[in-house]
């Protein structure tokens, strides 16, 4: 599985999931796992409601804030 969503590769890193590869293109970065089909699942139906994904979430409406200033 490859993601460029760094705060979801975050996730499945904590989650004990290896990165088996990091892919660099011009200065878009992908993430390659190794994880199951089942395991990404279970990690995305977990992702949106998980204290990872709500601190992120808030990080990113408080950078967002910044910017208008």
């Amino acid at each position: 599985m490859i993601t460029q969503d760094m705060a979801f590769a975050a996730y499945l890193v904590r989650r004990g999931h290896k990165i088996s590869n990091v892919i660099r293109q011009g200065r878009r970065v992908s993430w390659a796992f190794e994880i199951t089909d089942s395991e990404l699942s279970e990690a995305e139906a977990e992702w949106p409601s998980c204290q990872e994904s709500k601190f992120f979430n808030t990080y990113q409406t408080l950078k967002n804030q910044i910017r208008k200033v």
